[in-house]
Formats: C-alpha cells, structure tokens, sequence
C-alpha cells in the first residue's frame, strides 16, 4: 500500500460519540437508544442504560462506529459501566476495542481524587485524577440541563467523566463542558415523529455540537462534527447489522484551489482562510513558522542550515513542559529510553538527533490506518499505525532524549486536497516543525497548524471539519 495520510481525526469521532448518549435519570431502569447518520447512511449508534437498586445507580453507556481508514474499514466499540452512590460517581470501567487495538481502564474514586488503571497491549499503567465536585457521566448531561426550569439564554459549566479524555490527557483533568440552551424548536426522529424540543449549543472536548432535548430530558436529536446526526430510536433494538462506513477522509478533507507540483518541497505558502475563527478553539499564528493577520495565513517551512544547536538534554527550565512525560507519550519509560538511545548511538547534537529519530520512525512503522488511542508504548510494540502513532512515538522517542517536543495538528496537502493530520515541533535551538509520517525535516509549508496539544485537543479539529476553506494565494 503507498501511504498517503493518516487518518487523525477518528479518535475525536469516537470521543464525541461517547459524549452523546442519554437517559433519563428517573425510575428505577430506563434505557435509550441513538442511530449516527452521515449522508444518508447509518454508521453508527449510542446506547444507554440506567438501573437504581438499593441506593446505588449503575449507567451502562454503549457506542459503535464503523469507520473508513485509508484501505482499511474497522467497526469500532466502546462501553463504559458507572456507579454512583447518592448521585456521586465513585466507580467506572471501561472498553475500547477495534481490530487496531483494545484498551481497558477502572477508577474507584478515594476522597477527592481518583485512581485510574489502564491496560493496553503493552501492559498496564496508572495515574491518579483529581475528581471535581458534581463530576457526572456524559449520559446525565440531557437530564441535568433540563432539571431545573429550562428557558433560553440558561448557561451552565458541567464537569464529565469521558474515559477517552482522561486516557488522552496530557495532565488528568479538563472535564469542563459547557452549554446554552438557545431556545425551543420542533425536531422530527423517524420512530417518533415530530417532537417540540429545547435547542442546546455545547462544548464538549472543545468541539461544538448542538442537541435537541425535551423538557423530560429525552435526546431527540444532535449533531455532532463532522456532519454527523445522531437521532432517537424509541423501542428499537440495538444492532450493528448493515451499518455504512464513515468515509472519514471524504467527509473532512479540503480541496484546493490549485495544483501544487512537489508539496513536499514546499517552502512557502500563503492562504486566505474562511469558515473558522479563534472561538473555535484555533491559534493560528506563532512566532516563528506561521503567522495570521485575521484572513491571510503564511507558512514558512524554515531553514535548518542556520539553526544553532546545542549538546543534549535541554535543561532549561521554560521548556521543561515539553520534556514531560503525558498518558501515551510516556517519553519516562525504560523501553523508550532504551530505543531512544540505540537510535542515537551517542548523538548529542540537538538538530541531528532529531533527524535520526525522525528517520527513524519513518521507517519502522508501518503505515496504515487505525481506529485507536495512539500510545507509545503500545506503537513501539506493533511497529504500526498513521499520523497519530508516528507523533506519538516520535515525541516520546525525542523527549527521552532530551528534545523538547510538542505534538500538533492541522492540515496537510496531498493530490489537490488538504487533509487532516499529525506531526510534530522540536526545539533544537529554535522550534522546528517535523513530521515523522512522511521522514521530513523541517516539514514542509503546506502543514497547516491549527492546534498544538495532546490527543483530546483533536476534537478542537472537529470544529473546522466541513467549514473550513482554504484559498492557496502563493506557493513556492
């Protein structure tokens, strides 16, 4: 197979799928069903269910997705079991299972605080999160919202529990969602006809999403990015029988406006922007690769001649945030010191040991795509993946030996398309863009950066998927 992209923005789908189940937290058992469309065609569905019984609460919340990834369609499963005591979350387990991988995890709250164990296919690790009050499973959010009095213009600050976010995080926490009821509007699902429901504008892992609820806190409807609707199923059976694939490249990529010759070469690339603005979450300009002025951005891909470099590790404090380890760029464990270190075979030079490892994650690892949560340690082990595994693995690769490295997002052109992807930075005596998918260093200028951050700042993606527009005004 020839490589040609990765597919980024599947873990951000499946993390947004997550956060739209529903119930209504009443009675002593209530169960709800959604179906996910995208262009007509079903490919997806959420399912919950919640019993009280002797004080105790279990919520069961179940989600499937069938997703296209470059030559590879992959049916992707989660489930995730919550017990609350008096309204209080004080356990959950969880499961994320695709052909690409599984991922277990379970937390059992301890005071304020939470103990979190994760098992992938590189063994098991743990970390401990501090748990906010009032922290709820994503499915209570409709209830909760119309619980008290609904009218438009309430605003209301919620934390949640998503198991993906604290598995993705690079520091546990960031459960804040935020919602504004707008008003009330008739929606119509297929098994119930038209329904008068409240609208709800959120912010759920920093993708917008709207969402139809009754005054009884009943999900009638929702639509999530990129152009997804998911829609009540009264007294359905949950099945994943003929369900399409989410063709994720065709529903998000850009075209462009013109033919660029020899992208990879690229070294410089001035665009006019449409369809976003920084209240979706984007920063486009830094201070020494990219800059925007409102409507123009430039890149420039940068000169590594002139780079002056320093001996390995960096030990400067201000950027001792990019040396860190995070949940799945665990750049503190032995095997990946171990690896990083073969690698260099006593390289100290800053610049050049971010080639040799760059160069060499370009070639171990096998490029396909992967419905997944991309963690070092795990694509060490199977030598696979897309642009999520290369950054990951990269950064931890260049952080064990020092670098700093930070893990960033945006877009990329590739046969007169820009596409979502993931690739890196490093300070080797400046910041440098580099990306390990594709074996270059510095990256070329049609790498578009629209977030830098960890796997949840994904869902920030989300919110240019279908919206963004790029006009290509030079490219040299």
């Amino acid at each position: 197979m020839t490589y040609r992209r990765g597919a980024f923005i599947t873990s951000a789908v499946i993390l947004l799928i997550l956060l739209s189940a529903s119930y209504v937290y009443a009675g002593s058992f209530t169960e709800n069903l959604l179906y996910i469309y995208s262009g007509g065609m079903k490919i997806g569905y959420s399912y919950d269910s919640v019993k009280t019984e002797g004080g105790i609460t279990e919520a069961v919340e179940k989600a499937r997705i069938k997703v296209r990834l470059l030559d590879n369609t992959e049916d992707v499963e989660t489930e995730a079991r919550y017990r609350l005591k008096g309204g209080k979350l004080i356990s959950f387990d969880f499961r994320f299972e695709s052909p690409s991988g599984k991922v277990t995890a379970s937390g059992a709250r301890e005071g304020d605080t939470m103990r979190v164990k994760m098992n992938t296919i590189s063994g098991e690790s743990e970390i401990v999160i501090d748990v906010p009050p009032g922290l709820i499973p994503a499915s209570m959010l409709p209830s909760m919202l119309m619980a008290d009095h609904p009218a438009a213009g309430k605003e209301f600050i919620i934390p949640v529990l998503d198991p993906v976010t604290v598995i993705a995080a690079s520091s546990p926490g960031g459960f804040e969602t935020r919602h504004k009821i707008t008003g009330r509007e008739s929606v119509e699902a297929p098994s119930l006809g038209v329904i008068d429901a409240w609208r709800v504008e959120s912010v759920l892992s920093g993708a917008r999403v709207t969402s139809w609820i009754t005054g009884g806190g009943e999900l009638i409807k929702q639509s999530i990015p990129p152009g997804m609707t998911a829609l009540r199923d009264e007294g359905g059976r949950v099945s994943g029988q003929g369900l399409s694939a989410l063709d994720i490249e065709g529903a998000t990529s850009i075209p462009s406006n013109i033919t660029i010759k020899d992208p990879r070469g690229l070294a410089y690339m001035k665009a006019e922007i449409e369809g976003i603005s920084p209240e979706d979450g984007f920063d486009l300009s830094d201070a020494y690769r990219q800059s925007f002025d409102g409507k123009y951005v430039s890149i420039r891909a940068g000169d590594t001649s002139s780079v002056k470099t320093y001996m390995l590790p960096n030990k400067e404090p201000e950027f001792a945030p990019y040396l860190a380890p995070e949940t799945l760029i665990q750049s503190g464990d032995p095997e990946i010191i171990s690896k990083s270190r073969e690698i260099l075979g006593g390289e100290e030079d800053s610049l050049e040991a971010a080639r040799k490892l760059n160069a060499w994650v370009f070639n171990y690892l096998k490029k396909t795509g992967t419905a997944g949560i991309p963690s070092a340690r795990d694509v060490l082990k199977t030598g696979s993946g897309d642009c999520n595994e290369h950054s990951a693995l990269f950064a931890a690769l260049a952080r064990a030996a020092g670098i700093p490295t930070k893990t960033v997002s945006g877009t990329i052109y590739l046969d007169g398309r820009f596409y979502y992807h993931a690739w890196n930075e490093v300070y080797v005596g400046q910041w440098v863009a580099v990306d390990p998918t594709f074996g270059q260093v510095p990256a070329d200028a049609t790498h578009l950066k629209l977030v830098e951050g960890d796997l949840n700042k994904s869902s920030v993606i989300m919110n240019a998927a279908g919206k963004l527009n790029l006009k290509i005004l030079e490219a040299s």
